[in-house]
């Protein structure tokens, strides 16, 4: 308590002394934010009207310049680029933050949740970097309830020429999409997950090399808007969904997308799931734009329900398997095939394992190319029907 004046300093740490605690009172200046003093969690001193300094709440701390804020959005608009902002306590946002400079958010085991469509909007101009400093990593960006539907209903959007890291914490949203990405974006570690879609890739590209994507009905999907390119590249971490795990589709026949999986895990597993029939393969396509998997390394793509095969591939999709392992896990189910292709749908085998009741179903003029790897079928290694 008390107030503290003084004409250099209100309060001064001199070379080799102490920590100075403030727990409350009034001072001249602000020097008790600077480092060498302790404030209570979440307050920062900040001037009143009588032109002296007085401990605030805070929700949201530039760590960099050492300014609080009451709201993230406060603590958004304020920041220089290159400024990192942590979350000292948890926030409710009303109206979308947008993201338009490079940004560190360190979530700091709080949670930012959004009342609105999308969260966090990073801009074409902006760079964002989501991470957790606390122990647990237990911080998240959630979105509640939504029932919208349209192109940019995310819950983090990534616009054209954007930049997105996630490296701890926590993207997630109770239905609809958890993240739609335009730009850049990275799953370094962490989780992404909803209710319904995980994640919708635009255009631009989309690296997944740690962490995990997670959504009910599937955890992503490519759905290049028109005349972009939505390019995939999963390298490490985990992509699985109850009904499916990645979903390739679009509208636009000038649109494109490319699928690499190098390695990590992509599978489908409904146990537990309320979805019946609708359980789907691991990646299945619709087969409306132009489409090409690679499957390569080590990587891991498993069908654990009963109804589908591991990988279900139509027109306009081209997939190379040149390593790693595709596998249909329950092989009783005479529907369940490691890989099978239909339509003009083009397969060619150069490496890897291909497991399932039937290794490889192919059916209509889908042609299939073996050069190497090694199928194996509990019925029939390759069955084609005309």
């Amino acid at each position: 308590g008390g107030t503290i004046i003084g004409d250099t300093a209100s309060v001064y740490l001199a070379n080799g002394g102490t920590a100075i605690n403030i727990t409350g009172g009034a001072f001249s200046d602000d020097a008790g934010n600077a480092e060498g003093y302790t404030l209570p969690e979440g307050k920062v001193l900040e001037k009143d009207a009588d032109g002296l300094y007085r401990l605030k709440d805070i929700t949201v701390l530039n760590t960099t310049t050492n300014e609080g804020y009451t709201t993230l959005a406060e603590a958004v608009e304020a920041a220089q680029a290159g400024d990192t902002l942590k979350m000292v306590k948890s926030d409710t946002i009303g109206a979308t933050v947008s993201i338009d400079k490079e940004l560190t958010l360190d979530l700091n085991g709080q949670t930012v949740t959004s009342t609105v469509a999308t969260a966090l909007d990073v801009k074409g101009s902006g760079t964002l970097t989501i991470t957790d400093g606390s122990d647990g990593a237990a911080g998240k960006i959630y979105r509640d309830e939504f029932s919208g539907g349209g192109v940019w209903d995310g819950a983090v959007v990534v616009e054209a020429g954007g930049a997105l890291t996630l490296k701890k914490g926590t993207i997630e949203a109770s239905s609809g999409y958890a993240l739609i990405s335009s730009g850049t974006t990275e799953v370094a570690g962490g989780l992404v997950s909803s209710g319904t879609y995980g994640v919708s890739v635009k255009g631009g590209t989309f690296n997944v090399t740690g962490g995990e994507v997670y959504g009910y009905n599937y955890a992503l999907e490519t759905f290049p808007l028109e005349g972009a390119n939505a390019a995939v590249t999963i390298s490490g971490g985990t992509v699985w969904g109850k009904y499916s795990a990645i979903q390739l589709g679009g509208n636009f026949p000038n649109a494109s997308a490319t699928l690499a999986i190098t390695g990590g895990m992509v599978y489908e597993d409904p146990a537990g799931a309320q979805i019946g029939d609708n359980e789907g393969a691991a990646i299945y396509d619709d087969g409306k734009c132009a489409t090409t998997v690679t499957i390569s390394g080590d990587a891991v793509i498993e069908q654990r329900g009963s109804l589908h095969a591991a990988i279900e591939l139509s027109d306009n999709t081209t997939l190379n398997v040149e390593g790693g392992t595709v596998k249909a896990v329950n092989t009783g189910a005479t529907t369940k095939s490691g890989i099978a292709v239909s339509g003009d749908a083009k397969l060619a085998v150069s490496g890897g394992s291909i497991e399932g009741y039937y290794g490889i179903d192919a059916s209509g003029s889908a042609p299939v190319t073996v050069t190497g790897g090694t199928i194996t079928g509990t019925y029939d290694g390759i069955s084609a029907s005309g």
